[in-house]
């Protein structure tokens, strides 16, 4: 476990003084797809997110982080794409969080619908408190503030709900036609009411409201924007950790490619080493071959080699010796064998079985 932490470290260590540029390369990537809009969408996130993730794996494979990882040389042109290769299939996927929305309202269509409401306020009010409570002083008084407050208030909600925003310009609609019915008809039903409260010249006003009310209905919507600062250091964050993940990948698919160099370095200069023995045993005297031959076993005891000790030439035969013999010709539990060729065991492993046969179908 100690050997594995002090891999880990030793990776994340050397890949350190890498990581910035590789950040600002991701960051720089994801915006330029983004591009300058206030209101990404869904699709445009996801672009930008697969650019960043394409630039960084490049940058991840360059010959600098390699090296820094490895420890050793960059590889070559055959080994480097089969790294790539790899390295695609096993990396982890960006994840990157979508733009946050801070949608608002503009000041200046907000300080319209105030002034609208006002003006309705005291159109609407005044009419009725003279008329309800024969006080017109109060309807001038209390109507434009009432009014600013409510059509402000109608307009906030209506520029996050579309339904509200329908209902609100719907029921204007209403109002104003029944007030074009009105200066047709002469009020209808409620003509002696509608005298009161101004007869034509005060409906063509009242309509005139209405339709500056629909207006500020319609134009008032939410200004899409997104925190772009925040929104870049969410990203900043999500790219360090992807990296973190991609070093751990990365280091994982060169140290097998390190130590099988290295095992086969020993494994060849072992080779070597018995061939130049097994190469001398012709310029022994026929006197020192036997003391020539117990030092090549030596040697294969040495290497992990199961050599030098003498095995039965004949023995009783059993279903585990299967593990190390192959029979030749048909042989049962209990039956005398005699050993043909033994078995090659190196590091307690059986590399080649041996042979054996039964002893009573020798001639």
């Amino acid at each position: 476990m100690l050997a594995n932490e002090e891999t880990l470290l030793r990776w994340r260590e050397a890949s350190g003084p890498l990581k910035l540029g590789a950040i600002d390369a991701g960051v720089g990537a994801y915006f330029d797809a983004l591009g300058k809009s206030e209101c990404p969408g869904l699709d445009d996130v996801q672009a930008a997110a697969r650019a960043a993730e394409t630039t960084l794996a490049t940058k991840v494979l360059t010959k600098e982080w390699v090296a820094a990882i490895s420890g050793v040389s960059p590889p070559d042109s055959g080994r480097k794409a089969a790294l790539e290769l790899s390295f695609n299939a096993v990396r982890p996927t960006l994840r990157l969080p979508s733009p946050q929305d801070m949608s608002e309202l503009s000041p200046v269509r907000m300080g319209i619908a105030a002034l609208i409401g006002a003006i309705g306020g005291m159109l609407i009010l005044t009419p009725l408190t003279r008329v309800l409570l024969d006080m017109r002083d109060v309807g001038l008084f209390v109507g434009p503030p009432v009014g600013a407050f409510l059509l402000v208030l109608a307009v906030w909600h209506s520029a996050r709900s579309d339904w509200l925003r329908r209902l609100l310009i719907a029921a204007f609609a209403v109002a104003a036609i029944g007030e074009v019915w009105a200066i047709f008809t002469g009020g209808g039903i409620l003509g002696r009411l509608w005298s009161q409260l101004g007869g034509r010249g005060s409906a063509f006003k009242r309509i005139l409201l209405y339709v500056a009310m629909i207006f500020v209905l319609v134009i008032a919507k939410c200004r899409p924007k997104f925190d772009r600062q925040e929104h870049e250091r969410l990203i900043r964050s999500a790219i360090e950790q992807w990296l973190d993940a991609a070093v751990l990948a990365l280091g994982l698919l060169l140290e097998p490619t390190k130590e099988k160099t290295s095992a086969n370095a020993d494994a060849e200069a072992n080779l070597w080493d018995l061939a130049q023995k097994v190469m001398e045993l012709r310029s022994f005297p026929p006197d020192n071959l036997s003391a020539a031959t117990e030092e090549l076993f030596q040697e294969l005891k040495n290497q992990g080699f199961e050599a030098g000790t003498e095995s039965p030439k004949t023995f009783c035969w059993q279903a585990e010796h299967r593990e190390r013999y192959e029979v030749f010709g048909h042989v049962e539990p209990g039956d005398q064998v005699i050993v043909e060729r033994g078995p090659v065991v190196f590091q307690g492993t059986v590399r080649k079985k041996g042979l054996v046969r039964k002893l009573r179908e020798r001639t």
